[in-house]
């Protein structure tokens, strides 16, 4: 284990060299963090957004590997569940919806009040379409429009239980 963390701190190291050092104007502050978070340490705040490049860029496997990474090594960070939604929507890119499934469900179980939970839903009943589960897919529709009735994924969630009938 403790070898497996300090090969993740190796490749943060690395994804944080990789990112560019000089923002104009310190970047756009909260573009891809949740409302209001942010990491009090600076080495956790370049780790992540050295990941969220990574995944802006269309470099998916590594997206993944750095957001992997990063949750490892920052697992109580107000940037965690953010991390996970993106690693989650990393995998479903390369089409490893199993993985998919499981990442986004471990993070909207762990904060299902986090603004992404009803987006991870509608990725996770994304995933479970393409493994031809159409009945989780269902389930999973129908559970976003129960919890989150008032989100914009609900729309989407009863759209597509249209579908599905």
């Amino acid at each position: 284990l403790q070898q497996e963390i300090a090969q993740l701190r190796d490749q943060l190291e690395l994804v944080s060299r990789q990112q560019p050092s000089a923002k104009p104007g310190g970047g756009a502050p909260g573009s891809a963090n949740p409302p209001g978070a942010s990491a009090g340490d600076p080495q956790e705040q370049t780790a992540y957004d050295g990941a969220m490049d990574l995944f802006r860029k269309g470099q998916y496997k590594e997206a993944a590997e750095s957001l992997a990474a990063f949750t490892a090594l920052y697992p109580n960070s107000q940037l965690a569940p953010s991390a996970q939604f993106y690693q989650g929507s990393s995998r479903y890119a390369l089409k490893d919806f199993k993985g998919t499934i499981e990442q986004l469900n471990a993070m909207v179980q762990k904060s299902p009040d986090n603004a992404r939970a009803p987006d991870a839903l509608l990725i996770i009943a994304g995933s479970q379409i393409e493994l031809n589960n159409r009945a989780g897919a269902k389930t999973t529709l129908q559970r976003i429009v129960r919890d989150y009735p008032t989100t914009p994924a609900a729309t989407t969630a009863k759209s597509r239980l249209q579908l599905l009938q």
